[in-house]
């Protein structure tokens, strides 16, 4: 029998870069539920809906490395759009306002993500195939 290596393409910026945005992602869940009034405001609900974005981030992060680090230069695109958006039209408490932040955070992970990721255009686009189900 042959042996796998499970641990061949899994690199430790893979893993931070996972955990990183979809803990950012749980953070801006938190944010629009409790701006639409949907939820109450609270220390416990929001770290409890940071930790299972970065448990789903470790998870995605180990097992499809490449994989996650597309996804994140896509949330990460996305949410740096939005917070430009809301900055130019509708931020009211400057720099204190969670929006604000959480747009500051997705340019850290992107700068952190092009400097550490292991997305390469060649690989990118053998997993983009994959994904896909074209060979």
């Amino acid at each position: 029998m042959k042996k796998r290596n499970i641990l061949k393409n899994v690199s430790f910026g893979s893993i931070i870069i996972g955990v990183l945005t979809l803990g950012l992602l749980g953070f801006s869940i938190y944010n629009l539920l409790v701006r639409l009034a949907l939820i109450n405001s609270a220390v416990g609900t929001q770290t409890l809906f940071i930790m299972i974005g970065g448990i789903f981030g470790l998870l995605a992060g180990f097992k499809y490395p490449i994989t996650t680090e597309a996804t994140s230069f896509a949330f990460t695109s996305l949410i740096l759009v939005q917070a430009v958006w809301d900055s130019t039209y509708d931020i009211i408490g400057g720099f204190d306002d969670k929006r604000v932040i959480i747009g500051c955070i997705a340019i850290f992970i992107f700068a952190l993500n092009i400097f550490t990721g292991r997305l390469k255009l060649k690989t990118a686009k053998k997993q983009i195939k994959r994904t896909l189900g074209a060979k």
